[in-house]
């Protein structure tokens, strides 16, 4: 079982039967969320399009399960944020002479898959992403503190809040002896995996830029300090020991 929220992130009908069957006084229990849940009641419905899932309240002590349902999740529960950045295309041209690349900014969506696209699943993933993230570097993952998460949303949210099926395309062209990247979110959820992207930088190597999109306190200089958001800096190849 992968647990995936606490009670204070679950949905009501879930939130009631918790409260309703944690053990009194509190302190002994947790309830936990988690996917592919085929147990009792077998009839219970949730209304088109939203996953069931199951709900189950653990002894913290013991581990053991005091009680189980059937809940409804709208894939609001946000599991974790990561950012990355990834290579646009061939990310590094090595050749001669410019690459051209087309470039969508937004959240990636595919068939079959409805959740990510309204606007209180967006604002879950901003909720969370103010509170919680991390950072996946070339050779080391870092966590950012609460502090810095929320101070770099307001950056990253496009990634997101719109989705690149409504979003215009770019060109983007990569010269010779020079690396293209765009900051990758990836959003876990209890339905699973959405990956979305935001911004276009450039940088002479094959390192990512040490700064998040638009906060480069000098854009020619993609390794270099970078532009506080509400007093606090963040700078990522400080946070996985890039540089």
């Amino acid at each position: 079982m992968d647990a995936l929220a606490v009670m204070e992130d679950l949905d009501p009908l879930c939130t009631e039967f918790c409260s309703l069957n944690l053990p009194l006084g509190g302190g002994l229990g947790v309830c936990v969320g988690y996917d592919s849940y085929t147990g009792p009641p077998e009839d219970f419905m949730c209304e088109s399009g939203v996953t069931r899932v199951g709900v189950q309240v653990v002894d913290s002590s013991t581990g053991e399960i005091t009680s189980e349902t059937a809940c409804c999740n709208t894939c609001e529960w946000i599991a974790g944020i990561q950012y990355q950045y990834v290579p646009i295309g061939i990310g590094c041209n090595d050749g001669s002479t410019d690459v051209t690349y087309r470039y969508t900014e937004g959240l990636s969506t595919t068939t079959g898959s409805e959740y990510g696209t309204t606007n209180e699943w967006s604002d879950s993933v901003t909720e969370s992403a103010s509170v919680s993230a991390s950072y996946e570097g070339l050779d080391a993952s870092a966590s950012m503190s609460a502090t810095q998460s929320n101070s770099v949303v307001q950056t990253t949210k496009t990634s997101w809040t719109q989705t690149q099926d409504t979003s215009e395309s770019t060109t983007v062209t990569i010269p010779p002896d020079s690396c293209y990247w765009t900051l990758q979110t990836t959003i876990s959820t209890v339905c699973g995996l959405k990956y979305g992207q935001t911004g276009v930088m450039e940088t002479p190597d094959k390192f990512p830029p040490c700064c998040f999109p638009g906060l480069s306190l000098d854009d020619n200089d993609p390794y270099g300090p970078c532009l506080p958001q509400n007093g606090v800096e963040v700078n990522l190849c400080e946070l996985t020991g890039q540089l």
